[in-house]
C-alpha cells in the first residue's frame, strides 16, 4: 500500500472506513497524537477498556497477536496501538510473527504502529524487513514538519472558528515569536483568540502582550536583526530576552 495523504486519511477516519493497519510516523508530533487519537476514537465505540489496547517499545509479540485476534467485546472493531516498537530488539522467531501480523490483518481490528517519539526504524536488517512489510501493507502516513504557509494556514483557521480576524502577516508575525512547532502555536493562537474575544482582531500589539516568546525563535530574530544592520531591534530583543 503506497503512503496515503493526511487529507485521506482525515476522510478515512471521518467516515469510519478505516484500513486494519496503519504506520504512523514523521516529525510533526501533534499531528502523529491527534490523528492516532482518531483512529482510535473512530475504532473504538463502545467498551474501551475491552476493545482498546496499547503496547510500548518493549512489547510482548505474543501479548501483541493475542490482542489483534481478540474478538471485539459488543463493539465492531477492536483497536490496538503499538507505540515506538524498536523491530531490531525482536527475536527471529517474534519478528515473523509480526510480519504475518502485519501480510494477514485481523478485519475486526485496527492495528495501529505509531512512531511517537523516535524515528521509523530501519538500521538492522530485521527492522528493514519489518519496515518493508508495514510499507506494502499498512496505510502509510508522514507527518512531516509543517511548512510556514501550512503553519499560517493552520492558525488563521483556528482564529477563524470563533470569526476573529487574524490576517497571515500577523500569524507570521506570530510564528517569528513562539516558533514552528506546530502544537505550541496553536496554543498561543488559543491565547490570543481568548484575549480578544469572538469576533475581535489579533494585531502585534495582542501578539507582544500574551504571547510567550520561543527563545530559539528569538535569538533567530536577533541574529537577523544584527546581520541586517539594524542594532536597535537587536538590542531591544536581547533585552526582552534578559527581563
Amino acid at each position: 500500500m503506497p503512503e496515503i495523504s493526511e487529507k485521506d486519511l482525515a476522510a478515512a477516519v471521518k467516515d469510519g472506513k478505516l484500513a486494519p493497519v496503519y504506520l504512523l510516523y514523521g516529525e510533526e508530533p501533534y499531528l502523529k497524537h491527534t490523528y492516532s487519537t482518531r483512529i482510535i476514537n473512530s475504532a473504538v465505540t463502545d467498551f474501551a477498556d475491552f476493545n482498546l489496547h496499547r503496547f510500548d517499545t518493549n512489547v510482548n509479540i505474543d501479548d501483541l497477536v493475542a490482542a489483534v485476534d481478540a474478538m471485539p467485546m459488543m463493539s465492531e472493531r477492536t483497536c490496538v496501538i503499538v507505540r515506538d516498537c524498536n523491530f531490531g530488539n525482536l527475536s527471529d522467531k517474534e519478528a515473523e510473527s509480526l510480519c504475518t501480523l502485519i501480510n494477514e490483518p485481523n478485519d475486526s481490528c485496527v492495528l495501529v504502529f505509531l512512531y511517537e517519539n523516535t524515528e521509523l526504524p530501519n538500521k538492522s536488517a530485521k527492522s528493514k524487513q519489518i519496515v518493508s512489510a508495514l510499507k506494502q501493507k499498512a496505510h502509510c502516513v508522514n507527518f512531516a514538519k509543517r511548512t510556514e504557509r501550512e503553519l499560517v494556514d493552520a492558525a488563521i483557521r483556528r482564529a477563524a472558528r470563533l470569526k476573529i480576524n487574524f490576517q497571515p502577516s500577523t500569524a507570521r508575525y506570530l510564528i517569528s515569536r513562539c516558533g514552528d512547532d506546530l502544537e505550541n502555536l496553536l496554543t498561543e493562537v488559543d491565547k490570543l483568540c481568548d484575549y480578544v474575544g469572538r469576533e475581535g482582531i489579533i494585531t502585534q500589539k495582542e501578539i507582544d502582550a500574551v504571547a510567550d516568546p520561543v527563545l530559539s525563535a528569538e535569538v533567530f530574530r536577533m541574529t537577523d536583526a544584527v546581520a541586517q544592520g539594524d542594532y536597535n531591534r537587536a538590542a531591544a530583543i536581547l533585552g526582552d530576552l534578559l527581563k
